[in-house]
C-alpha cells in the first residue's frame, strides 16, 4: 500500500500493486512514499537516493514508538477485507496474527 499526498499534516492512503504499477505510481507522483516488501525493495533501490527523500519527507506518518496501535490491526483487516477475496467475509483472530512483541524486545 502507497501513501498518496501530504498536505499540512494530512496524510491520504492510497492502494497500489507492486512492481511495475507502484514504480509507475511513483514516476507520475500519485505516490510520494510507499511502503513494499522484495522483490520490489531491491529494485527500488537502483533508485535509493529518491526513495530516501520521499520517506524522510513521510516519515511523520508512522509511529515513532515502532507500536501499532491498538486499533491499527482492526483497521487493516477492515481495509483487506474490502477487495481481498482471501480475507474478505471470513473470520480472522488478529491475536495470531499480529505481535508486537518484537518491537517490545528491542526496547
Amino acid at each position: 500500500m502507497g501513501t498518496g499526498r501530504t498536505t499540512r499534516n494530512t496524510t491520504h492512503r492510497i492502494g497500489v500493486q507492486a512492481g511495475a504499477t507502484l514504480f509507475g505510481a511513483m514516476a507520475h507522483k500519485n505516490v510520494d512514499c510507499a511502503m513494499t516488501t522484495e522483490p520490489t525493495v531491491s529494485a527500488l533501490l537502483a533508485a535509493k537516493s529518491a526513495y530516501i527523500k520521499a520517506l524522510a519527507g513521510e516519515k511523520g506518518i508512522y509511529n515513532p514508538t515502532g507500536i501499532m496501535p491498538p486499533n491499527g490491526p482492526p483497521t487493516n483487516l477492515k481495509v483487506l477485507s474490502t477487495f481481498n477475496p482471501k480475507v474478505k467475509g471470513k473470520q480472522i483472530n488478529l491475536t495470531k496474527t499480529y505481535t508486537d512483541q518484537f518491537v517490545q524486545a528491542a526496547r
